[in-house]
């Protein structure tokens, strides 16, 4: 395989990949919009819904608030780690790899 035909086949594959998240993209904010109206008419019924081969069911979790003298501890936590960090206390302990996407704003 020439270098050429190597870089369409990356081209193709880069490409097939942006278009695929896209595509996530786009259902995600369709699922967005929607999700308020399928979480009142969830909570609406009383037990799960079996639909498509999937199971649906309204879940609730706490929120909790915590006094100050926590949410001061989780501060100082946060501190302390980055000071490991930057001191070089703190080893890797693995590195993990991602391939981001971001898309151009559009022009109107």
């Amino acid at each position: 395989m020439d270098q050429e035909s190597e870089s369409k086949n990356v081209d193709d594959l880069l490409f097939e990949y942006v278009g695929l998240k896209a595509q996530v993209r786009a259902l995600q904010h369709e699922m967005e919009a929607m999700y308020p109206d399928v979480l009142e008419a969830m909570k609406s019924l009383t037990d799960k819904q079996d639909v498509g081969g999937a199971v649906l069911s309204v879940q609730s979790r706490n929120i909790y608030k915590y006094s100050d003298r926590v949410d001061s501890m989780v501060d100082e936590l946060k501190a302390r780690k980055k000071q490991e960090v930057d001191t070089g206390v703190a080893e890797i302990e693995s590195i993990k790899e991602t391939v981001f996407v971001r898309f151009k704003k559009t022009e109107i």
